[in-house]
């Protein structure tokens, strides 16, 4: 028996990969198994909203009203939830944003022990 079919139909050839996905879902899984479950359940929900927009190069430009929306709080929790997130190291903000110049932009961080960025219990 073959692999399967391949993205162009034909049996027997595995389907191809998207060569940038890996590194994607590396930091995903790494978010999920070593850090989700230690976070407040809003912070864990803004971290993935922020990952849904991020671009292959983990940069995610997002206005608190769309993670708000997205979450389902405030523009203020969100706002609370992100500093608390950059305090644990799970995001940097790359890029400051404000009127005439967009949203803020944020680099979702992969969970380092060696950086002390694991996160506490408590939040």
């Amino acid at each position: 028996m073959g692999a399967g079919p391949s993205s162009d139909g034909s049996p027997g050839t595995p389907p191809r990969r998207r060569r940038g996905s890996a590194p994607r879902f590396e930091l995903l899984n790494a978010f999920w198994d070593r850090t989700a479950k230690a976070l407040p359940r809003t912070d864990a929900l803004v971290w993935l909203a922020l990952y849904r927009h991020a671009r292959p190069d983990r940069t995610a430009c997002v206005s608190f009203g769309r993670l708000a929306e997205m979450v389902g709080v405030s523009r203020r929790t969100v706002m609370r939830s992100i500093r608390r997130l950059r305090d644990r190291r799970l995001l940097k903000r790359v890029r400051r944003g404000g009127p005439d110049r967009g949203s803020n932009a944020y680099k979702l961080l992969p969970y380092d022990p060696t950086q002390g960025g694991e996160p506490s219990p408590s939040g």
